[in-house]
């Protein structure tokens, strides 16, 4: 357990030792420097579109949603209608017979 905890603040450590470095030879470089603004750049550009694209995504999934109910509903009806004049045909074709 303590060879786990000594481990863990060593890797913390240079990690930090790495990070500072790289921080360091970034700042010294200008074209460094730029490649990652304009990655950062690029990064928020990518994050924006997909943002974007799930905005689009979902309003497609509600029209989606409403078009399916609307056919639900409207099949509902054709299927209670076909059955009220099934229903009354019979009934006439009973009533025919038993006359």
């Amino acid at each position: 357990m303590e060879n786990a905890k000594e481990f863990e603040k060593e890797t913390v450590s240079r990690l930090s030792a790495i990070e500072t470095k790289l921080d360091m030879l970034v700042d010294s470089c200008t074209p460094c420097r730029a490649k990652m603004e304009n990655v950062n750049d690029m990064a928020h550009e990518a994050l924006q579109s997909a943002k974007s694209a799930h905005h689009r995504l979902d309003e497609h999934k509600k029209e989606f949603k409403k078009e399916l109910d609307a056919y639900k509903e409207s099949t509902r009806w054709t299927i209670g209608i076909s059955i009220a004049v099934a229903s009354s045909i019979l009934g006439l074709i009973e009533w025919l017979i038993g006359r």
